[in-house]
């Protein structure tokens, strides 16, 4: 009986889908702006630490919301992954955070780990 309702509860799941309108719109949460996380990286204290968080929550719920994807990072890491946001926001410091995100997870995304 409880595999008949766990299959019945998976069968009835929602397929993931992406949050944003017809536009390609969406609500970022605390994103800094790229200005802010050269100043927070050169400084590396308490404020880096949290952008460095943000980012990972934002990784993991890529990871989470993407079909077919396991890792985004591919055969990167974290600090690899700062270095390439540093790089991205030197280049486009008026952009904001969830912006350099986007452009970050559009250049892994091809070497992004599936399994």
């Amino acid at each position: 009986m409880k595999q008949l309702i766990l299959a019945a509860m998976l069968l009835g799941a929602p397929a993931p889908a992406w949050a944003r309108d017809a536009g390609g719109s969406f609500a970022t949460v605390e994103a800094s702006a790229c200005a802010a996380l050269l100043d927070h990286q050169k400084a590396r204290g308490w404020a880096y630490n949290a952008d460095t968080a943000w980012v990972a929550g934002y990784l993991t719920a890529y990871n989470a919301l993407t079909p077919e994807t396991n890792d985004i990072l591919g055969s990167t890491d974290l600090s690899g992954a700062m270095l390439r946001l540093q790089r991205y926001c030197e280049a486009h410091p008026a952009d904001s955070l969830a912006q350099a995100m986007l452009a970050l997870t559009a250049e892994l995304y091809p070497g992004r780990r599936t399994r």
